[in-house]
């Protein structure tokens, strides 16, 4: 735990205060924006199935990714980062990849066609979480296989001198604030998760199977989202821009969460970034997937509990 916090302190000295006081601020008005006029929703999911949400969701994306980029430029006298042919070429696939994530869909029309009706919604959820997680994990690796793999291993695959300890301790850390977070009904409204899904009895053997499969690769969507994270826009990223990586890939981090409870939202901001000072002091993601699974498990715990209590 030590460690953690002598990586944030690090990092804190190496930031200009104005710099983060900007960007905090822009990401508070993107929040609010967001939750107020529910932008993603009214101009970019509408349009679901079309091949529009791609360039669409590139924008959205790209805006707090380029802001954080910009800005650091701009307080930091690091315009000629734009210059780099490397950086333009990831960002936009780095964009690409999640943007055809987010749009691409085909593969849940499996769900309808071979399982039972009572199955159908079932393996739709299941079929989701699935393809979510190779959407993103495929693409991701194969950047690493042709662009980086000559300089550095396997994107955050790096086990060799880490201490998975302190890790386990902030989810010790996590349990009372998620309790807490349990309290409120926009938390059990939405967790747990595997709630959305009609027809699965938990006291019945099939429906306790069914509930395992579905956390696993529930589990797996999580690592995909490391390995891309964590993962590809910092470790690639920093061969560019060094630490300058961490807070545009927070930013657009917070942006994956909109549509989630607002305090989830908000937290996803200092959440992403010590998970990103991890990753990049230790280049490695397992730290980081431990602490992000782990704490996605224990939402849906507590938010199971509190509707037992209820």
């Amino acid at each position: 735990m030590k460690k953690i916090i002598n990586y944030l302190l690090d990092f804190l000295k190496t930031m200009k205060p104005i710099y983060l006081l900007v960007l905090m601020t822009v990401m508070g008005l993107c929040v609010f924006v967001e939750y107020k006029f529910h932008i993603e929703q009214s101009y970019i999911s509408i349009h679901d199935g079309k091949i529009v949400q791609i360039p669409l969701y590139m924008l959205f994306y790209g805006f707090p990714f380029f802001l954080a980029y910009l800005l650091y430029g701009l307080f930091y006298n690091k315009m000629d980062i734009f210059l780099s042919q490397r950086f333009w070429i990831l960002s936009l696939l780095a964009l690409l990849v999640y943007s055809f994530r987010c749009y691409f869909h085909v593969y849940e029309s499996l769900a309808y066609k071979y399982p039972s009706p009572q199955f159908q919604l079932y393996c739709l959820y299941l079929i989701k979480q699935i393809g979510q997680g190779l959407l993103l994990f495929v693409p991701t690796f194969f950047i690493w296989f042709f662009m980086e793999k000559k300089h550095q291993q396997l994107f955050g695959f790096r086990h060799k001198g880490v201490d998975l300890k302190p890790y386990f301790l902030i989810l010790m850390l996590m349990i009372p604030i998620i309790g807490l977070a349990a309290t409120q009904d926009s938390f059990t409204n939405f967790y747990p998760l595997v709630s959305h899904i009609p027809n699965i009895q938990s006291n019945t053997l099939l429906g306790k199977i069914q509930i395992i499969v579905y956390e696993f690769f529930y589990a797996f969507d999580f690592f995909s989202n490391e390995f891309f994270f964590r993962g590809f826009l910092i470790l690639a990223f920093a061969r560019i821009v060094g630490k300058a990586a961490i807070l545009p890939m927070t930013c657009w981090y917070v942006f994956i969460h909109f549509g989630k409870p607002v305090g989830e939202t908000i937290s996803s901001f200092f959440g992403g970034l010590i998970l990103g000072l991890i990753a990049y002091e230790t280049r490695s993601i397992y730290g980081g997937a431990i602490v992000h699974i782990g704490i996605a498990f224990m939402m849906d715990i507590f938010g199971t509990i509190a509707k037992l209590l209820k």
